[in-house]
């Protein structure tokens, strides 16, 4: 009786066990080994234009020593991010994209190593825009405002020396109240609103309430709509709509014709003594046209002995529309 139990348990073995191996080379039986962790998702620098800098404090509270930014550093801990006047840059983890503008000093007390996500958000001063994907509540502060934010997109500046903050919202709606204030106004998308506050002994003035809470002093104004001239500087739809436009153009030169024959001038290709009709903005330099800009114009140049684009002289508003295109037109001159 043994030997017969004895074969019947090695038959059962051995074809229990060519069973289970077949089921899983063939996926019936799946292997039950450690989970494969999914890439972290850090607080990273995803643009970045001129020297930026950042410092951070080490787990006892040291302040480490100051550091340029670069392309995809990651942020964590306590960090204090500042800008020149030439430089600017973006931050982005999984649910938030900050840019932070030039002049800025912004303070992110708690950032998380392993999400990149924050709690709180202090600006010292300057001008941050938010983007967000997330009703998460996150405190975003200055010396006039405390905020929690909603998920939309909105650009929110704070002056501490001539004090002043103002929020202008692009996509969703935003609660704005000053510090410790009662009457919140809710902004939707293109509308704005802004704090005067007061200053007393070089300092913001303050009242105080009670359990030493302190509210600015000052005037909030009335929500206003936004200014195209705001929207197509600052709006990230707009932004992203010029990106567009400017692959756009790149791609057309690519394919662009060759020049004429007797061509001089350049960018855009002209002959002697031809016109080209070309946008500027306030500082002087080439832009789209966008009509309805206030500080956007129209000026005719004309293609010299020397292949240069000069004697510009400005176009009368009834007529920018019209000689003003995309392409630049380039022809005879109207004078």
């Amino acid at each position: 009786m043994n030997s017969v139990f004895l074969r019947f348990l090695f038959f059962f073995t051995f074809f229990f066990g060519k069973s289970l191996l077949f089921a899983e080379s063939s996926g019936l039986v799946k292997e039950h080994g450690p989970a494969k962790s999914s890439k972290k998702s850090t607080l990273q620098v995803v643009r970045i234009e001129g020297s930026p800098t950042f410092e951070q404090m080490d787990d006892q509270g040291r302040v480490l020593p100051v550091k340029k930014m670069k392309m995809k550093d990651s942020l964590s801990g306590h960090v204090i991010i500042e800008t020149d006047a030439k430089s600017n840059l973006d931050l982005q983890n999984e649910k938030i994209k900050l840019r932070i503008y030039p002049l800025s000093k912004i303070i992110l007390p708690r950032v998380q190593t392993d999400d990149g996500l924050f709690d709180a958000l202090e600006i010292k001063q300057g001008r941050l825009r938010w983007e967000s994907s997330t009703d998460k509540e996150i405190l975003l502060m200055s010396g006039l405002f405390k905020l929690k934010p909603s998920a939309g997109s909105f650009l929110i500046s704070y002056n501490p020396l001539a004090p002043s903050a103002e929020m202008l919202v692009f996509d969703g709606h935003q609660d704005f109240v000053e510090l410790n204030g009662e009457q919140s106004v809710q902004l939707q998308a293109n509308q704005k609103v802004m704090f005067l506050g007061q200053i007393d002994d070089g300092e913001i003035a303050y009242d105080k309430l009670l359990k030493d809470r302190m509210i600015p002093k000052g005037h909030k104004s009335q929500v206003q709509p936004a200014s195209l001239e705001d929207l197509d500087k600052y709006s990230p739809t707009v932004e992203q709509e010029q990106l567009k436009k400017q692959a756009e153009l790149s791609r057309k030169k690519k394919k662009a014709v060759p020049a004429r024959k007797g061509e001089i001038c350049r960018q855009p290709g002209g002959i002697f003594n031809e016109c080209a009709w070309k946008c500027q903005n306030e500082l002087g330099q080439e832009t789209p046209c966008r009509w309805g800009v206030k500080k956007i114009k129209c000026y005719r140049w004309r293609c010299n002995a020397n292949g240069e684009w000069k004697d510009s002289t400005e176009i009368d508003p009834g007529a920018a529309e019209r000689l003003c295109t995309v392409p630049v037109r380039v022809g005879v001159c109207d004078f």
